[in-house]
């Protein structure tokens, strides 16, 4: 997980991961959703809209900034898949920080 949170910048995989432990990455798969109750790909994910919607908050980065920092092909696909994950798109949910300046 901390090797997760220190590589947004990167597409960490399952893989990668497996070749670090010396494991089998179906194990390791499986030892993750057993310990943190989500897959590796929606712990990623996740981790990647928090530090989005942290950014989009507390920066004056672009969204497209932001999409390449957190390692996206595009700004639109990084906007697609934050809107499926929060219902809201990038820039709606950063003119939010308005109502966090109180």
């Amino acid at each position: 997980m901390n090797y997760i949170e220190n590589n947004l910048d990167e597409q960490v995989t399952l893989t990668e991961i497996s070749a670090l432990l010396s494991r089998d990455p179906k194990y390791v798969g499986k030892l993750f959703r057993a310990e943190v109750g989500m897959s590796f790909k929606e712990y990623c994910l996740q981790k990647k809209i928090d530090n989005a919607k942290h950014l989009l908050l507390f920066s004056d980065k672009t969204i497209n900034e932001i999409s390449v920092e957190l390692a996206y092909s595009s700004q639109s696909h990084f906007s697609m898949v934050f809107k499926k994950s929060t219902g809201i798109t990038p820039y709606d949910y950063r003119c939010k920080r308005v109502y966090y300046t109180y």
